[in-house]
């Protein structure tokens, strides 16, 4: 996500911008549709490179901001009181996706709510211990000191 924006928002000549185009992919995640509530938590539908859509939602309680992060397309768990459930697994989000969503979310609770996240739960779309390898590598990205990567949301929580 960070390197798209670096990508195509710089002054990177052309040529350059173009060669690298051509030698890495950049699946980025993207806010398709968010939808609010009275309470001001807001949901957001999350398209992905393959047309898929996850939901992550921001739940705003005082002065915490809580991602509710996707970890999976669908679920192929079947639990009566989870609308997933109703979904057919399609496929395992890739850690750089859970990422995406959480770096996503949080940009969204600083430009509405002028807070970073406090709190990450997975508790969106998919069961994240059926995806723990992918779910703990995002985690550990996510966590990662302030000199390894340019966003940093709180560890300690």
């Amino acid at each position: 996500l960070e390197f798209r924006r670096v990508l195509f928002r710089s002054n990177l000549p052309l040529l350059l911008r173009q060669k690298l185009e051509q030698a890495f992919v950049i699946n980025a995640v993207h806010i398709h549709e968010t939808q609010s509530s009275a309470d001001g938590t807001l949901k957001c539908a999350m398209r992905l490179h393959d047309q898929y859509v996850v939901e992550s939602v921001l739940i705003p309680q005082g002065k915490r901001m809580t991602a509710c992060i996707s970890s999976q397309v669908g679920c192929s768990l079947t639990c009566s009181f989870c609308a997933t459930g109703k979904l057919k697994r399609m496929r395992n989000l890739q850690a750089d996706e859970i990422y995406d969503q959480v770096m996503l979310v949080n940009e969204t609770a600083l430009n509405t709510y002028q807070q970073k996240l406090s709190n990450i739960v997975f508790m969106g779309m998919g069961e994240p211990l059926l995806n723990y390898n992918q779910v703990k590598e995002a985690i550990t990205k996510l966590c990662a000191p302030e000199d390894r990567k340019s966003t940093r949301l709180n560890s300690s929580h």
